[in-house]
């Protein structure tokens, strides 16, 4: 098991009072990886998938509707991305509502979706393919906050 599957559900257990296991799951197939999870669904409430393709993560999240939230770690970053951009907003006194924010490859992390739900005043989504057309620092020099979900060395 990779350490840090076993110190999110440590840490889950410890700081929020979830009752989480980490489970190693090695398959070679999506097929195999459903019927893996539709067997863990049997004992568990949620589903966190990590280090997991993509395509695959959405197979099982469409497999397993109805029987066990699946939840992937673009997901659990965009959480912590929308909750640290919020959380910068309300340290500097600003509101979500007035708050112009450029979000850095969206199209790699749904992040845009969270940003939306939390009400966030005016949203560009900016990824590498539009620099030709629009370049960041036109959007960004007027930007009240700057998410950048690439981690890109600015």
């Amino acid at each position: 098991m990779a350490p840090s599957g076993l110190l999110a559900a440590a840490s889950l257990r410890d700081s929020a009072g979830i009752d989480a296991a980490a489970v190693l799951v090695a398959v070679d197939s999506s097929a195999g990886l459903i019927a893996e999870l539709v067997a863990l669904a049997r004992d568990f409430a949620a589903i966190h998938l990590m280090r997991t393709e993509p395509a695959r993560t959405k197979e099982a999240q469409l497999a397993l509707r109805g029987a066990a939230p699946v939840i992937t770690d673009r997901q659990t970053t965009a959480i912590a991305m929308t909750a640290a951009l919020l959380s910068t907003l309300a340290r500097a006194g600003l509101s979500p509502h007035a708050a112009q924010a450029v979000i850095i490859g969206a199209a790699q992390n749904p992040t845009w979706p969270l940003a939306v739900a939390a009400w966030l005043g005016e949203i560009i989504s900016w990824n590498p393919d539009d620099s030709y057309y629009f370049p960041l620092p036109k959007p960004a020099r007027r930007a009240t906050i700057v998410l950048d979900v690439l981690g890109s060395p600015t």
